[in-house]
C-alpha cells in the first residue's frame, strides 16, 4: 500500500466513523429522549389539580422534525462518502453530471420531506403527559393549583407567592 492510498482510506473511514457515531449516540428520535430534551428545552406547567400539562405543542413538534433530519441528513452523509469510494465520472458531461446530481439531491429533500411528515403524524401527535414526564425523570417547571389562589396571590410553591 502506498501512503496515499493510506491516507484516503483513512480520510473515509474518519468521516464515516464520525457520521455513525452521531447517528448511534448524539442524534436520537426516540420519544424519550425528544421529550427528554424538549422538557430541558421548554417551559411545562402542570395543572395542580388535574395533572394536565401545558406546553408549546408545536415546538415539541418542531423538536421532532429537527431531530429527524438530522439522523437523515448524518445518514445521507455517510452513505455519500462510503459509496463515494466507487465512482469515477470517468469522461462524461461535467454539466449533465451536475443537473443529475442537482435533480437526484431535490429528490432525495423530497422524498425526505415526505417521510419526516409521515413519521411525525405517528409519533408526535400524542400529547406529552404528567406520567411520561416522571417516568424519564424530568418535572414540570411551574406548576399552578387553583386551590392556593386567594384574594389575587399566586401561590407557587409553599414558599414563595406573587401578587
Amino acid at each position: 500500500m502506498n501512503l496515499s492510498l493510506i491516507a484516503y482510506v483513512g480520510a473515509i473511514s474518519l468521516q464515516i466513523a464520525g457520521a455513525l457515531m452521531l447517528i448511534i449516540f448524539a442524534i436520537s428520535t426516540k420519544r424519550e429522549k425528544v421529550v427528554r430534551a424538549f422538557a430541558r428545552s421548554y417551559v411545562t406547567i402542570r395543572d395542580g389539580e388535574t395533572k394536565k400539562l401545558s406546553y408549546d405543542h408545536d415546538a415539541f413538534v418542531d423538536d421532532y422534525r429537527a431531530a429527524y433530519f438530522s439522523k437523515i441528513s448524518v445518514c445521507f452523509i455517510a452513505l455519500g462518502y462510503l459509496i463515494g469510494i466507487f465512482g469515477d465520472i470517468g469522461d462524461y458531461n461535467r454539466l449533465c453530471i451536475a443537473i443529475a446530481v442537482i435533480v437526484i439531491t431535490v429528490a432525495l429533500i423530497i422524498v425526505s420531506y415526505i417521510c419526516v411528515k409521515g413519521l411525525l403524524k405517528k409519533n408526535s401527535n400524542k400529547k406529552i403527559s404528567d406520567e411520561e414526564l416522571e417516568s424519564i425523570g424530568a418535572k414540570p417547571d411551574l406548576e399552578l393549583n387553583k386551590s392556593k389562589i386567594c384574594d389575587h396571590t399566586l401561590v407557587l410553591d409553599d414558599n414563595k407567592a406573587l401578587k
